[in-house]
């Protein structure tokens, strides 16, 4: 009797292109601006809706921009967090959120939406780009790093070996010593 491991674990999350929750009576776009640029048709969904508007960390992004949408763009991450908490803290029953970026991005705004009330099933996201935070089971912190299947800690300085666990809490995949017999060998070369 053979047994088949599923090619994308459970524990792995699953993104699909944006589409709109006509369900929705408001709708929030959060985005990194060169994700944005991916996501044009969804942003013409947007501005069908006079209840919809975009937070965008980066620059305008031209052509993708959510023409018809109401958009504030903010040049670093703790702008942006403070004006999802802040719009999502004004936020009427009904709002739905979309997200557009790396993966770290996203985790990191879907914890400040969760915070602020919102359930998953409220939340939609696509991943653009090859970033995600990576929880470090050994001295407790995460950061984000390349998609890379080994990192070194930025907190402990082990190598760590990413696993294909991901923690919806965390928002982030966990990462163990990659060499356990010597954790510390290539610090000490």
């Amino acid at each position: 009797m053979s047994i088949s491991l599923p090619d994308h674990p459970q524990s792995v999350p699953r993104y699909a292109a944006l589409q709109l929750d006509a369900s929705g009576t408001a709708h929030l776009l959060v985005a990194q601006a060169e994700a944005l640029r991916e996501q044009a048709a969804f942003a013409a969904q947007l501005s069908d809706h006079a209840q919809a508007r975009a937070l965008v960390l980066g620059e305008s992004v031209g052509p993708g921009a959510p023409a018809g949408v109401t958009a504030q763009y903010v040049r670093q991450q703790h702008e942006l967090e403070d004006a999802v908490r802040q719009t999502l803290a004004a936020a009427s029953v009904g709002t739905r959120l979309y997200l557009c970026g790396t993966e770290a991005f996203i985790w990191r705004v879907r914890r400040i939406a969760a915070a602020a009330g919102m359930r998953a099933e409220e939340m939609r996201a696509s991943v653009h780009g090859a970033r995600r935070n990576v929880y470090c089971v050994h001295c407790g912190e995460t950061h984000d790093y390349p998609s890379n299947d080994e990192v070194v800690c930025l907190g402990c300085g082990l190598r760590l070996a990413v696993r294909q666990h991901f923690s919806p809490a965390l928002g982030a995949y966990f990462g163990a010593c990659a060499n356990p017999d010597h954790p510390y060998a290539e610090n000490h070369s």
